[in-house]
């Protein structure tokens, strides 16, 4: 769905499924609650008793008026899609890295939501960051997928990178300003 596609009153599903009610929409978000009780009176409002989620440009493109609609739309997504769909050892490996020091976990989450496009085409999934304590910038832990994310192997044809797929690589700079540079040396 599209930000202009939205209005108060207007049920649609989310993400896993999930079924909501739009009670605003502002300039580049909306706003909904989750329909999930069975007692009407948790819909009344404003206010609502219900929690009020808020939608980013994101979440709202995940969004369908049907369920023929989300299905299509995963159908479609599956594919055409250049994300690799990494296995379960691979996901495993990155949560775990991702939370293996409660201490020093990468404060804005919302940045490792976004891969990363090379010039190349290389994809990079950020997953993990840790603060470097020399010169306290931080180190994004990328899982790298070749172009389009569909390397067979470092030698396919369809491969530009050096590095093999689904190698792990370290990334400095500012996430929020997106700026990247791959270190020579990497410790």
């Amino acid at each position: 769905m599209k930000h202009s596609d939205f209005h108060i009153g207007l049920e649609f599903m989310g993400l896993a499924g999930f079924w909501w009610h739009c009670t605003d929409v502002g300039t580049r978000t909306i706003v909904a609650i989750q329909l999930d009780r069975d007692d009407p009176n948790w819909y009344l409002g404003p206010p609502y008793i219900a929690k009020e989620m808020v939608f980013d440009e994101q979440e709202i493109a995940a969004c369908h008026l049907t369920e023929e609609e989300a299905i299509k739309a995963a159908i479609h997504e599956h594919e055409t899609s250049g994300h690799p769909g990494f296995p379960n050892e691979v996901v495993t490996h990155m949560m775990q890295v991702r939370y293996k020091d409660p201490d020093n976990r990468y404060p804005h989450k919302g940045v490792l939501r976004f891969d990363r496009h090379r010039p190349d085409g290389e994809i990079l999934h950020a997953y993990a960051g840790r603060k470097d304590g020399k010169n306290g910038l931080w180190n994004c832990t990328c899982r790298s997928c070749g172009p389009m994310g569909r390397c067979e192997s470092a030698n396919s044809s369809r491969c530009r990178s050096r590095r093999p797929p689904m190698c792990e690589l370290a990334l400095i700079g500012n996430p929020l300003r997106d700026e990247w540079h791959q270190p020579d040396r990497l410790a």
